[in-house]
């Protein structure tokens, strides 16, 4: 089975390279992904949103070198306003020192939990516990968290953030100090599974409006 597994792949393979020996089309495919230190979640969002309108590459190219060279990060206290193409208005950048709620226009948190459960997350917080929420949309682990950290100003979380983890970070799971982080559901039956998991850890299940302790 496996070697008719390997005739097939080179037989694949030895196409590929006889239609590039041709010189005939090939599309390949092409993920532009931005990440930033800066929770900038809705205007990242938009600019995506806009690179897939641009249909030739030249145009994709000197888009992503504006956003990434000619737009600085606001000094504290300023706000910077840019537009991007196709989008008649234009979008706002805040100081990182000054991010409020208006950094998420698109997330309504009352819209994924009661107040009961706003209310049990607030002071998990605020008491420093193990936290993880649990989504498979990774904008909405990372929002709805950092959401969470916004809503308990005037203080801060000084402990572990990490709003999405990946299959080689799960083992953070397993820290004796306080924590917030976010996984996806199929991540967290592997770790489940494999005991990665500490009998501490709260579970914030977004999906099912639901808040319970690891046992």
């Amino acid at each position: 089975y496996s070697n008719n597994n390997k005739n097939k792949k080179f037989e694949k393979d030895l196409e590929i390279i006889s239609i590039l020996a041709l010189n005939e089309t090939v599309f390949i495919p092409e993920c532009i992904s931005l990440v930033s230190r800066f929770p900038y979640f809705y205007q990242m969002g938009e600019c995506l949103k806009s690179l897939v309108k641009l249909s030739d590459n030249s145009g994709i190219n000197n888009f992503v070198n504006h956003l990434i060279n000619q737009i600085p990060i606001p000094y504290k206290n300023q706000e910077i306003m840019f537009y991007i193409p196709n989008n008649p208005e234009p979008l706002n950048l805040l100081s990182p020192s000054n991010f409020n709620l208006s950094n998420f226009q698109s997330i309504n948190i009352f819209s994924f939990f009661s107040n009961q459960t706003i209310i049990m997350i607030f002071y998990l917080i605020l008491m420093e516990q193990q936290i993880l929420f649990i989504h498979n949309d990774f904008f909405l682990l990372s929002s709805i968290s950092f959401l969470f950290l916004n809503l308990i100003y005037p203080f801060s979380w000084s402990n572990t953030y990490i709003p999405v983890l990946s299959f080689s970070s799960v083992k953070f799971l397993e820290s004796i100090i306080p924590f917030i982080m976010g996984v996806d559901e199929s991540l967290l039956e592997y770790s489940l599974e494999n005991q990665c998991i500490g009998n501490k850890v709260i579970f914030v299940n977004i999906k099912n409006n639901d808040v319970y302790l690891n046992n």
